[in-house]
């Protein structure tokens, strides 16, 4: 019997030992997946995303369970366009999950189509309203729970968003796609009566339904709630538009190069320093302490406008929508906005042009698809470049016969 105990007590720390060994070389290679995770997210910033895909896979062939990378390689994919590899890896991501994420159900809904999409969305937002939910319960909220259910609320309302998108594209001709979208929409509005992508989105539909003034109506107030620009002051003040009109005129040559706005901004940062080194003289160490605090007060309060813009291409969208409800002067507005911030991005280019063609000022618009043009070539689409040269040829000829 004394025997047989030793026995089985050997199997047992043997057991023991292979668990532990097993164990430290789990620790190992996760430590090892994380070293190489942060290798990755440094190449992720670099724009270098062949590198930053080769070192997340190998993090994954270490841990193979870690959803949080295969979301981020599905990201990666969908972003350098290579959808059918980004549909595996959310696939899989939801497969390994066992605390559920909304992630990869989010940008499934987004790479498929039609009731597809319609279920992953739909699955995504119940994750996120059960999140919602949870930290909502919760009593002595602290600022960064309160932080999260706002964050959580804007997610919901993009994901409802999106449904209408669809009930408006794919499954149009669904014998209740409208009342969908309807209903979608009044969803968004119960959980916030003040986003932008709501109204925005009210206002495709409305525009769908052939109600341009609701349509006009709710894209003005998605505007207003992202932009200062107070527009029935601006659309009653026609000085103002076309002093708007003239900077463009005169600035055409310098959006087109961005050097030019390099050597601006680096002007403006001197001319900051030269301020400041004139007033070190005049006043006490105490008066220049608030000077610098007041611009710093003044950077922060631009950053603070810039992280509440709404993205780029919801911005593209919105100027669509003044120009398709012929509000060309606000289009103008935001586009030259839009275009001190990102110029090479040649659909903002066309945009512009487009809005300045429906007041036929051809000394601007010209240029405009000239550079539009440009942008194409640049990014290798030649159907692209050829549509713009039809209506530059077009234009000029226009030009060439009225004179």
């Amino acid at each position: 019997m004394s025997y047989k105990r030793n026995k089985n007590l050997r199997r047992k720390q043997k057991k023991n030992r292979q668990k532990q060994r097993k164990q430290i070389k789990q620790k190992s290679k996760t430590k090892k997946a994380e070293e190489l995770k942060v290798k990755a997210e440094k190449a992720l910033s670099q724009f270098n995303f062949q590198q930053a895909v080769d070192l997340y896979s190998k993090a994954l062939l270490l841990v193979p369970n870690d959803t949080t990378t295969m979301d981020t390689l599905g990201m990666i994919f969908l972003e350098t366009g290579n959808q059918e590899e980004a549909i595996e890896m959310f696939n899989q991501s939801i497969k390994f999950q066992s605390l559920k994420s909304e992630v990869p159900y989010m940008y499934l809904g987004q790479l498929y189509k039609g009731e597809e999409s319609v279920e992953c969305f739909e699955k995504g937002i119940e994750i996120l309203i059960n999140e919602f939910e949870s930290i909502k319960k919760k009593t002595n909220q602290t600022e960064e729970m309160k932080t999260k259910l706002e964050n959580l609320i804007k997610e919901i309302i993009s994901g409802l968003c999106s449904l209408v998108e669809i009930y408006m594209t794919d499954l149009c001709f669904d014998e209740d796609a409208e009342e969908r979208c309807e209903n979608y929409l009044k969803k968004a509005f119960e959980l916030s009566e003040d986003n932008f992508e709501s109204y925005l989105t009210l206002c495709n539909l409305r525009i769908s339904q052939e109600r341009n003034e609701d349509a006009k109506s709710s894209l003005f107030t998605s505007i207003s709630l992202w932009n200062n620009l107070d527009i029935e002051n601006f659309l009653s003040n026609e000085s103002e538009f076309l002093q708007v009109v003239e900077e463009i005129r005169e600035d055409i040559l310098t959006l087109n190069n961005p050097n030019i706005n390099k050597n601006e901004q680096e002007k403006i940062f001197k001319e900051n320093i030269e301020f400041l080194e004139q007033k070190e003289e005049e006043l006490n160490e105490n008066e220049n302490e608030k000077i610098i605090k007041e611009l710093e007060s003044e950077e922060t309060r631009n950053d603070q406008i810039k992280s509440n813009l709404p993205p780029l291409e919801l911005r593209i969208q919105t100027c669509n929508f003044l120009i398709e409800l012929g509000q060309i002067e606000v289009a103008i507005y935001l586009l030259k906005e839009i275009l001190l911030e990102q110029n090479k991005e040649p659909e903002i280019w066309f945009l512009l042009a487009t809005a300045f063609d429906y007041i036929h000022l051809s000394d601007i618009t010209i240029p405009l698809l000239y550079k539009t043009f440009e942008l194409h070539k640049i990014n290798k689409q030649p159907e692209d470049c050829q549509k713009v040269q039809l209506i530059i040829d077009k234009l000029e000829n226009e030009l060439k016969n009225n004179k």
